[in-house]
Formats: C-alpha cells, sequence, structure tokens
C-alpha cells in the first residue's frame, strides 16, 4: 500500500478559511434585520388600472361616436413617467391607453394601465391629452411592502380634481 502525503501549507489553509469566513458572514449577516423578499406570483397586487370616463355638462359620454358632442375621432394621449402612450396603440413596458365598451352603463371608456402593482408611485401625474388642445391630470400613489416577517401592505390613491378614487374605480371627468 502506498501512502501519498499531501502537504497543505498554512496560507493555503489561510486563504480557505478566509473565503470560508466571507461565506458564513454573509449569510449571517443577511439574516439580519427585517427581510425583504421577491413576491412570488400569488403574493403580487393587482396591476393598477385606471378607467376613466369623459362627459359632457349634459351627462353624454363624450367617448361615444353616436354622440353629437364627442372626442373619439380625436387623437387622445397619456404622459406618464417620461412616455407617452397613445390611445389604442401597441403597448409600451406593458402599458398602454385603450377604449373599451364597458358593461355597465358607461358604454365607452378609456383605460389606462397594466402598471404593475407593485411598483412604488409617489402622486405620479398622469396626464390625459383629449386631442383638443385640452388635459387632465390624475394623480397616482401607490405603495406596496411586503416582508417575511410582516402581512403584505398596500396603499394606492387614484386622485382626480381632490377626489380620491382609490384602487381601481373608474374616474369620472366631466368637460
Amino acid at each position: 500500500m502506498i501512502v501519498k502525503r499531501i502537504k497543505v501549507s498554512a496560507t493555503g489553509m489561510s486563504h480557505f478559511a478566509r473565503i470560508l469566513s466571507l461565506i458564513l458572514s454573509a449569510a449571517f449577516l443577511s439574516g439580519c434585520g427585517e427581510k425583504e423578499s421577491p413576491s412570488y406570483w400569488g403574493e403580487e397586487p393587482i396591476p393598477i388600472e385606471i378607467k376613466i370616463s369623459v362627459s359632457d355638462t349634459q351627462g353624454n359620454n363624450m367617448l361615444d361616436p353616436t354622440k353629437t358632442s364627442n372626442l373619439s375621432a380625436n387623437q387622445i394621449s397619456a404622459e406618464f413617467m417620461g412616455n407617452v402612450y397613445m390611445r389604442d396603440s401597441a403597448p409600451k413596458n406593458g402599458i398602454s391607453l385603450w377604449t373599451i365598451v364597458d358593461e355597465e352603463d358607461k358604454p365607452h371608456i378609456l383605460v389606462f394601465g397594466q402598471i404593475p402593482g407593485s411598483k412604488a408611485l409617489d402622486s405620479e401625474p398622469l396626464v390625459i391629452d383629449w386631442g383638443d388642445g385640452s388635459k387632465d391630470t390624475i394623480t397616482i400613489y401607490n405603495k406596496y411592502s411586503w416582508s417575511i416577517d410582516h402581512a403584505p401592505s398596500l396603499e394606492r390613491h387614484i386622485v382626480y380634481n381632490g377626489k380620491d378614487y382609490y384602487g381601481n374605480a373608474t374616474v369620472e371627468i366631466t368637460r
């Protein structure tokens, strides 16, 4: 039987020990404090989607092409966080502005969205350009937090003309 001796130098061992020490220290330090964890699909909050109805002072839906005073032929757009979204165009970054025919009383409304529900927004303006020189501004606030030690927390406000529509309600604009 042949036995080979393997020499391990002191410097080689201390290098290994330093690396092991750094790895264990990093693991220990990451365990301290509040643990932020990435959300799994079941914990992701509902995306931000803003429905916008617009009517004239007589209550006529201004997005309904069958009404005489309507904006349906205009180049309607939305500006949000430095991007411009044209109505019924392809999404940018998963966000778009489109017209829908709603099942409820409001047959034609705009929808702006699919902003990720976890995106932090601190009173971010959404400017709707009606294509006739007029604009309206809707303000979006969204704060989502989640940690292993605490339940998820979501605070969301959709504000137009001082009225808070909370969450995903329909913003009603009268022109």
